[in-house]
């Protein structure tokens, strides 16, 4: 289905010519009409079971798409026809979307203030794996954001979701697809690469510090040399082979690790009061929360986020622009 987020794509491709930004050019009488309008269901239909399209370079209506394209899909081409673009399709080219694909294990857990830093122009893909949701291939992927979850990494008779989801990690690693793990994703991610999870020396939950041994890490150098993060979960990672230690805490050794484009953030950067107050409208979270912290733990919480928040929020949020510009150059 094309959405209000890839109508907008259109939009941004024009105002980037308008800069000079060497995009393809779009002949766009009413770009406005694209906001709000609801997608053809034929067009989501033909999407679902096409997979998503080609590759990112550029691409054409009925042509060959040059070198490095590829012919645009049955459903981009009716997009650009029904925006009122390209009216000779056979002698114009469209960049394609920069896709993200996030990796959702529960329903609380979102890329919440990760999402802040991508452009209008991405699309965000996202998956339910568990859910029996099927994992796109590689090939129509530019980037991953896999969250956290309450299951075990290596659960997957109870989940077996989550060994295609190791797998397909592992390949995106390979391939040196930019890829961001956070809480459970980061122990997924850890574990695709070869490192061991196992259960903690106890739970980890709630706001407390973290080191942060490399300043200069595009991503999390910016809570160095110590910050008050929040923390919730049960399992620690092994380093994996290859990798480089970035953050630990008292409890935990390994706190974040990179490993080429691929990190592993076991902590939440993304949190902020709104998060933490919709975390503890969550029964499960506030029972985890009372039985780490103590009685008032739901009251406790929120109030520290808040304290907290804009001092995490300078801090983290350039890292997350680092990580999407990662994703965008691809």
């Amino acid at each position: 289905m094309w959405s209000i987020v890839e109508a907008r794509f259109v939009r941004a491709v024009a105002d980037r010519e308008a800069a000079d930004l060497d995009l393809l050019d779009l002949e766009a009488p009413d770009l406005g009409a694209a906001d709000g309008e609801p997608a053809d269901a034929e067009a989501a239909d033909r999407e679902a079971a096409d997979g998503g399209g080609a590759d990112r370079e550029g691409a054409d209506c009925g042509g060959s798409g040059g070198a490095r394209g590829a012919s645009l899909g049955t459903e981009q081409c009716e997009l650009v026809e029904e925006l009122g673009h390209l009216p000779n399709r056979s002698a114009a080219t469209l960049r394609l979307l920069t896709t993200l694909l996030t990796l959702i294990h529960a329903s609380w857990e979102r890329p919440h203030r990760i999402l802040d830093a991508f452009g209008d122009e991405v699309r965000v893909l996202e998956v339910e794996a568990l859910e029996g949701a099927p994992l796109p291939d590689h090939d129509a992927v530019d980037g991953v954001v896999a969250m956290g979850g309450p299951m075990n990494v290596d659960d997957v008779a109870t989940y077996p979701a989550l060994a295609a989801e190791r797998e397909w990690l592992a390949e995106a690693a390979r391939r040196e697809m930019p890829i961001l793990g956070i809480c459970l994703g980061a122990q997924l991610l850890a574990r695709a690469l070869g490192a061991e999870v196992r259960r903690g020396e106890r739970p980890e939950i709630g706001f407390a510090h973290v080191d942060v041994h490399d300043p200069t890490d595009p991503v999390v150098g910016g809570l160095a040399p110590r910050s008050d993060v929040l923390h919730w979960h049960d399992d620690a990672f092994d380093l994996p082979p290859g990798a480089e230690s970035l953050a630990s805490s008292s409890l935990t050794e390994h706190q974040a690790f990179r490993r080429g484009h691929a990190w592993g953030v076991l902590f939440h950067p993304e949190a902020d009061a709104s998060m933490v107050e919709a975390w503890m409208k969550m029964p499960r979270m506030v029972m985890e929360a009372g039985r780490a912290i103590g009685l008032g733990a739901s009251g406790l919480l929120p109030s520290q986020a808040e304290e907290l928040e804009r001092d995490l929020i300078g801090r983290t949020a350039p890292g997350f622009h680092a990580f999407a510009e990662l994703v965008e150059a691809q």
